[in-house]
């Protein structure tokens, strides 16, 4: 059976009755501590985060990704103003989330030849030992104000990546010197504070960066991913990253610091992760898959790019020229009006709390419908072939986790999915099993199924191309 849908109640034919929806919590009441909200680009006022604050309070979500701005603090040599950084800090810290900021990027007062007025790139390493001395005061500064209010800092933004680093071509070497007397400073200003070094586009730099003794100087390693397939490749990243990590530095945990997805096309970097169609539903589903991908890996946090579209000036990186970035935004701007990615967001962080905990028992389900890769907008590829699911326990019921990872840019179906059986992973038997839509928060009743000896029987399912869930009813409480 193929059905049409658009994010609402699922047909009879599914014998499932509407029961409720999903309670979320704001951030000063939230326990999601793995998820994370993007907030850079305010070196640049890129978008406006007034609009931003209250409405990041009420998603549940308990960390943002904030950039230091050093060419918007110190427009003179040795002076600055933070007021700007304070305001962000303050706000966030006021709502229940904890900002983490990034140290970077450039100053045009050390490095003249900069193609923008923030110098985006130009690392001080490269621009002689008076930009390294201005840096390491500046980097004092930062860690000095916000002692007591920000624990972890970043060490730059994708140092592998031709547009943040400059002049020349990106190098090890160089990073390697920015992350040891950055985190030389950090530490003898708050020697509490948590570094955070990486944030590689690439899983190779990352790799070699350890090899020659970057642990040292950090405790989390961040990198960042963007795909319109949230799951391709992205186990074998985690597992290439984690596995140097044990070999190199077994003390470091994991972020995955920055991915995004856009809510439209236009405007947007041709081909860009083999973008050809997006909306907000396309958006909201792509969020749920890469949060539910994030915990599958079993990351200690994911941070969605971006809280809001930046449309307030054009985006220019290190070469000086305005790209397209498209609204990749959880809120509209100008306006600041939720998208649907911002309702999916709070569903997530309702769900995704200290109480859920990931399980080891397998769950296999089986699936008639096989797609053919292929690989047009005409005729969009699909990588895989089968559903997707995760087992969890939430406050000590069990929860199953499902679907199917197709192409997001086709025509949205839903499927059914015939004779299943879950297993009690938690030894608790569901007698009142529910199935929760993390895209609309709707929670169904089952009104067919049969329990007995911690296995769930179920006739028959919806599968969709983004997560559901089915669990107990008392799971969600």
């Amino acid at each position: 059976m193929i059905f049409n849908t658009s994010c609402g109640p699922f047909p009879p034919a599914f014998r499932m009755e509407e029961c409720g929806k999903l309670q979320t919590v704001d951030s000063l009441r939230s326990s999601a501590f793995r998820l994370s909200v993007g907030f850079e680009t305010l070196d640049r006022e890129l978008f406006d985060p007034e609009e931003c604050y209250e409405l990041l309070g009420k998603s549940g979500v308990k960390w943002a990704r904030c950039q230091s701005g050093w060419s918007r603090c110190e427009k003179s040599p040795g002076v600055y103003d933070f007021a700007w950084l304070d305001r962000v800090v303050d706000r966030f810290r006021e709502i229940g989330i904890q900002p983490w900021i990034g140290l970077t990027f450039g100053n045009r007062l050390y490095s003249p030849d900069a193609k923008h007025p923030s110098a985006v790139g130009c690392p001080p390493v490269c621009y002689g030992e008076a930009a390294v001395a201005a840096w390491r005061k500046f980097v004092r500064a930062v860690v000095e104000r916000y002692r007591g209010k920000v624990t972890h800092f970043e060490i730059w933004n994708e140092p592998d990546n031709k547009q943040f680093w400059g002049p020349g071509k990106p190098s090890v070497e160089e990073y390697m010197e920015l992350v040891r007397v950055t985190s030389g400073e950090i530490r003898k200003t708050n020697p509490e504070a948590k570094i955070i070094a990486g944030a590689f586009s690439g899983g190779t730099t990352a790799v070699e960066c350890l090899r020659r003794g970057m642990g040292d100087f950090c405790d989390i390693l961040s990198y960042h991913s963007y795909s319109m397939f949230p799951e391709f490749y992205s186990g074998n990243i985690v597992a290439y990253l984690r596995e140097a990590v044990r070999r190199y530095a077994p003390h470091l945990t994991l972020w995955h610091g920055e991915s995004g997805c856009p809510s439209e096309s236009k405007d947007h970097y041709d081909e860009w992760i083999g973008l050809y169609r997006s909306s907000q539903e396309i958006q909201a589903k792509w969020l749920a898959r890469r949060v539910a991908t994030d915990f599958r890996n079993d990351l200690d946090l994911f941070s969605y790019y971006h809280a809001s579209d930046l449309t307030l000036h054009p985006y220019i990186s290190g070469d000086g020229v305005p790209t397209k970035v498209g609204r990749m935004g959880l809120i509209h701007s100008p306006g600041g009006v939720p998208k649907l990615s911002y309702r999916v967001l709070q569903n997530l962080c309702a769900l995704f709390d200290s109480s859920l905990e990931k399980h080891a028992l397998m769950l296999s389900l089986a699936y008639d419908d096989v797609y053919n890769p292929c690989s047009s907008p005409e005729t969009p590829r699909d990588f895989f072939t089968g559903l997707l699911a995760d087992t969890y326990t939430r406050n000590g019921w069990p929860l199953y986790l499902y679907y199917y990872p197709g192409d997001l840019q086709r025509s949205e179906t839903l499927s059914a999915l015939h004779g299943n059986s879950f297993q009690s992973a938690a030894g608790q038997e569901m007698t009142e099993p529910v199935l929760l839509d993390l895209l609309s928060g709707r929670i169904y009743r089952f009104q067919s199924f049969e329990s007995r000896g911690g296995i769930l029987h179920l006739k028959t399912v919806p599968v969709t191309d983004y997560p559901l869930v089915i669990t107990d009813r008392r799971a969600l409480e």
